[in-house]
């Protein structure tokens, strides 16, 4: 008689499985008394194969493969409940291997008839060491070890009635009564692309059950070890952790309060650059990690609310009884307000970059035509502001957008189309143009100067090359870049291109500081020192793709030293992941230190 069905939903985890199975195997709890239900939610590589396999060389065990086409967890932990024959339910990650005694402490548990749910420790089993900074989001107190982000608990030796809330759905057992008299898990895990329909999955379950004091025990012979990768002790992961759960989170509150009426929507965290120039570099980094973290659940909880404000039938998903006839809806008209800042690629030929070479490429980029229009539309501007900066030539102002398309095609390489590309200080826009013309997602930032206010020459010469640019300060109190910016893709940066004096500048509310001036610089200006370099630097590593590069050009100020520094506490925080090269030169005009700075975040 088959007592307890334990289900293990999967998705393309061929590698994780067989552990996964060889685990529930080997309990100390007898064979024919217990099934398990592998339900593939959609797999495309060697699942079924790998579950067929272990069956042929485990014939003394009941096991079922079952295919579910219906894409997300909430599927695959209904479709095994409806196919269990155990009047007990245990669902279990992919990726956990369970201790001998896990399966009996979880049947003698419930020998209590005033058990509903079940649990025991979720220890580690890493791949490799986790680095310090994820501390942060452990919760460590006297027999208590949680952090939530790895699915990790840890509450001591002894059997003890615990909050729902803490059972998780790695290591989640309850009786099948139960899950059905409770109108089952919510959604959880959709795919990324219909991330709007995801809801809170088994915490709203665990809530429903909180609210009417069914008992939930931790038993600690009821031992699961969770396979950690390398891949989820990375900040990238952490930020994706983060935008699920502000998802999740907002779902809650909509269900809790049935409208969107009263809902308490996060608000970005400041980053606290004073504070932050106390510190060392290390924990400087940490930071700014944090703060991007955070930043992503804010991003995350403010997209499921725009996406419920827009879509009445999304509010109706959410508040349904249960979800049982679980199939996802069509995603329509369902779109994320956050920021995004690209311009709209014009349709350039594709021979483009058949052309014999480089300056025939220009030509057609910058025709004559539209190389005197353009001079025509910016001369009235150039004595206003920094014309004179930005252009040099009063007379044929165009000689800046070919000098800066010659600066393009010199440093940036092909493929292109398709491509990201953020530069930050378009100036007149020559670089952002031609990148833009050659197919790549273009964002264009410039920074606030003269008293907050955009030179107008510049401005003038962007609107007539089309470039839709974000007025935008590195160092200030702004959001980072990786929190404002998106390009179409959803995909980072492949090249992030800097170039010229604005970016070694420090400022406040617009205005340059006039103290501490460094030597051999004739102007009263207060310049970057290592920590306002690092924050930069360590904001723009975390938006590149694998691959990508950061280049700064003609950089005053950062001399030999300054780099040395910068480039051992680069190398320290991110050891093999990054590649940095500087080279120097002597300005010819002023006498200073001119650099030029490559970070490629390798693959």
């Amino acid at each position: 008689m088959i007592n307890v069905s334990i289900i293990v939903p999967t998705r393309n985890r061929d590698v994780y499985l067989p552990s996964t199975l060889l685990s529930l195997t080997r309990q100390d709890y007898p064979a024919t008394q217990y099934e398990i239900i592998v339900v593939d939610n959609g797999s495309t590589d060697n699942t079924k194969d790998v579950v067929y396999n272990f069956k042929d060389r485990t014939p003394g065990y009941k096991i079922k493969y079952i295919y579910e086409p219906v894409p997300g967890l909430l599927s695959g932990r209904h479709r095994g409940a409806f196919e269990a024959e155990g009047n007990i339910l245990i669902f279990v990650d992919d990726d956990i291997e369970a201790i001998k005694t896990w399966l009996s402490s979880i049947m003698d548990t419930f020998n209590n008839g005033n058990v509903h749910l079940v649990t025991g420790p979720s220890l580690p089993k890493y791949e490799t060491n986790p680095p310090e900074w994820i501390n942060n989001y452990f919760i460590f107190s006297p027999n208590r070890i949680i952090c939530p982000s790895l699915s990790l608990l840890y509450l001591g030796d002894h059997t003890i009635e615990i909050d729902p809330i803490h059972v998780w759905g790695l290591n989640y057992s309850i009786r099948k009564k139960t899950l059905f008299d409770e109108g089952g898990f919510h959604p959880d895990c959709i795919p990324k692309k219909l991330q709007c329909f995801q809801g809170d999955g088994e915490t709203g379950l665990c809530r429903k059950m909180k609210i009417k004091g069914l008992k939930a025990i931790y038993s600690p012979k009821s031992a699961v070890f969770h396979k950690i990768p390398r891949s989820r002790l990375t900040v990238n992961y952490f930020k994706e952790r983060f935008y699920y759960q502000g998802v999740c989170d907002s779902y809650t509150q909509i269900r809790k309060l049935k409208s969107l009426s009263g809902i308490n929507v996060p608000e970005y965290p400041d980053l606290d650059c004073q504070k932050l120039s106390t510190m060392n570099a290390y924990d400087q980094y940490k930071q700014i990690i944090y703060q991007h973290i955070q930043n992503a659940y804010v991003v995350g909880f403010r997209f499921h609310q725009d996406a419920v404000k827009k879509n009445d039938t999304l509010l109706k998903w959410i508040l349904r009884e249960n979800y049982f006839d679980y199939r996802l809806l069509q995603k329509k008209n369902i779109q994320s307000k956050k920021l995004n800042a690209d311009v709209e690629v014009e349709k350039f030929p594709e021979n483009c970059l058949g052309l014999n070479n480089k300056q025939d490429l220009i030509q057609k980029i910058f025709p004559y035509q539209f190389l005197m229009e353009f001079d025509q539309t910016i001369r009235p501007f150039l004595n206003k502001d920094s014309g004179q900066y930005l252009f040099g030539d009063n007379n044929q102002p165009h000689k800046k957008l070919i000098s800066m398309s010659n600066s393009f095609f010199s440093i940036v390489f092909p493929p292109y189309r398709g491509k990201n590309l953020l530069e930050i200080g378009t100036g007149a826009g020559g670089f952002s143009y031609t990148a833009k013309m050659v197919g790549m997602d273009v964002i264009s930032t410039d920074c606030k100067i003269n008293n907050g206010k955009q030179e107008v020459a510049g401005q003038i010469a962007q609107k007539f090359l089309g470039l839709k640019v974000i007025e935008y300060r590195i160092v200030s109190d702004q959001l980072l870049l990786s929190e404002l910016l998106q390009f179409k893709n959803g995909q980072g940066a492949d090249w992030v291109i800097m170039q010229g004096v604005p970016f070694n500048r420090k400022y406040v509310n617009g205005n340059p500081i006039i103290k501490n001036p460094r030597k051999n610089f004739p102007y009263n200006c207060s310049w970057y020192g290592v920590q306002e370099w690092i924050t930069v630097l360590y904001d723009i590593f975390f938006i590149l793709n694998n691959g990508g590069s950061f280049i700064n050009q003609r950089v005053y100020m950062l001399d030999l030293n300054l780099a040395q520094e910068i480039e051992l506490h680069l190398k320290k925080a991110f050891a093999d992941d990054i590649e940095i090269k500087f080279t120097f030169e002597t300005h010819t005009f002023i006498g200073c230190p001119i650099t030029n700075m490559k970070m490629t975040k390798r693959k």
